[in-house]
């Protein structure tokens, strides 16, 4: 019989099983272009389990006893994972759980009953259902454990502490701008400033001893070797990931993430969302551009100049579907910084992107979810995460095929508000290059799996 020593972060087996080195394993992308690959250096995977040690992350335990009990293999587990005692988990009633300004969602209540049972694993939630509150009141139940937040946007990072107060009334440490601060019992911290102090002796020490919660907001981003490096120094007993699009990018990245947090527990999905009224359904509305007719064999790079960020017939289309909208909170969305400025200067509205001041962004946030600043032209900052709940019409005007980077888009118009049934949505089918073409028929795909509606606009060619 195998005895598994189970810890929070990674576990061990009582002998070697070969097999798993294969099976904890998966192929990066591009291995066959790399030198190491094809000289036989390198086998072109990453391994999870290693055979000296006897070691795989807990978060693939599931894998590892599928395989155990599909091959009749016989084992035990020995649960040592580090807990803190100052929560009695069998006490916990989340009927009674209040958080201010809100009532918990039944499927809320669900995704808290599913975590405190596992002790972790993904929420794959959709936009809207309140992902954020989710991960808040877990760790107002489980006060007085400390939690470490990760988040990779100053964005996120002040509107999560934003939300603490206003629904807990319980101040949070910031780590941001290279000051790491872990003063209070929730900590909230930019990944980037926190991966830059990582060999720091304290704040090692701290991950390892003084972590309870860990929770990683938008969980597809910790496939990245800071995300991945923090989450598997921290200690945490509870290893929670929350993203509406947690395992879109493949079988590495998804297991990196699992490796984490372990298995996804529960799913709150946009169609459960929208049937139950508690989103906005997009009406997502395609328009076809042909011009230029003389960029169709050009590289993605130039298309994309000459086809997107410099393409006159598209920026003034964007402009028409702008100009037909003008009376409705409108959000356009760009992937370079040139484009948001061409674009800018020809709709005369402001544009807020990463080289804007931090104090002048939030500013410019602040007014367009009052609705105060009712149009707005944002770059990728603004993809994901970030609640504007009145925009009811939005302009991708960036292209791209990024399944997650779709999704996460289309959601930004989905928060429901009295007197907003649905959010229109203008995107392209850019006919003018096969690349370009080709990612606007993998958007077309991402959003005919969500259940969303689309509808063809008009062919100025027809």
């Amino acid at each position: 019989m195998i005895e598994i020593i189970e810890k929070n972060i990674y576990s061990r087996l009582s002998q070697n099983v070969p097999e798993l080195n294969a099976l904890l394993s998966a192929y990066v992308p591009g291995y066959y272009f790399m030198k190491s690959y094809k000289i036989g250096h390198f086998d072109g995977k990453v391994h999870f389990y290693n055979p000296i040690y006897k070691t795989f992350p807990t978060g693939l335990m599931n894998d590892v006893l599928k395989y155990f009990e599909e091959k009749g293999i016989e084992y035990s587990i020995v649960d040592q994972r580090k807990k803190s005692d100052l929560v009695n988990q069998e006490s916990i009633d989340i009927d009674k759980l209040e958080l201010e300004g809100i009532q918990l969602r039944d499927y809320q209540k669900e995704s808290l009953n599913a975590i405190l049972k596992k002790g972790r694993g993904v929420i794959k939630a959709a936009t809207n259902s309140g992902k954020t509150e989710i991960g808040i009141a877990l760790c107002k139940i489980l006060s007085p454990l400390n939690c470490l937040w990760l988040t990779h946007t100053k964005e996120l990072l002040f509107q999560t502490a934003d939300r603490f107060k206003e629904r807990t009334g319980e101040s949070v440490a910031l780590t941001y701008g290279g000051e790491v601060d872990f003063s209070k019992r929730i900590i909230i911290a930019l990944i980037q400033t926190l991966s830059k102090r990582l060999n720091v002796s304290y704040v090692k020490d701290f991950l390892k001893k003084k972590i309870d919660i860990l929770i990683i907001d938008e969980v597809h981003h910790s496939d990245s070797m800071s995300f991945h490096n923090i989450a598997m120094k921290t200690d945490a007993f509870y290893r929670i990931g929350l993203s509406a699009t947690p395992f879109a990018k493949g079988k590495l990245p998804s297991m990196k993430i699992r490796s984490i947090t372990g298995d996804e527990v529960l799913e709150i999905a946009n169609e459960f969302m929208i049937d139950k009224g508690y989103s906005a359904p997009p009406i997502i509305i395609f328009e076809t551009i042909n011009c230029p007719q003389d960029i169709g064999n050009l590289n993605y790079q130039d298309a994309y100049e000459k086809g997107i960020v410099f393409n006159e017939e598209r920026n003034n289309r964007i402009l028409e579907k702008f100009a037909e909208n003008r009376k409705k909170r409108a959000l356009i969305l760009v992937q370079r910084l040139d484009h948001g400025d061409i674009l800018s200067e020809k709709i005369k509205i402001p544009f807020v992107h990463g080289e804007v001041d931090q104090d002048k962004r939030r500013e410019i946030y602040k007014k367009f979810k009052k609705g105060a600043l009712r149009h707005l032209i944002a770059s990728t900052i603004y993809d994901e995460g970030v609640d504007y709940a009145g925009i009811e019409v939005l302009i991708l005007a960036g292209g791209g095929k990024s399944e997650v980077r779709s999704i996460q888009r289309i959601g930004r118009g989905m928060r429901k508000m009295q007197g907003k049934n649905n959010v229109i949505v203008y995107d392209f089918i850019d006919n003018t290059n096969m690349y370009l073409l080709k990612h606007s028929l993998e958007r077309l795909r991402t959003y005919s799996k969500e259940g969303f509606m689309v509808k063809r606009g008009i062919d100025r060619n027809d």
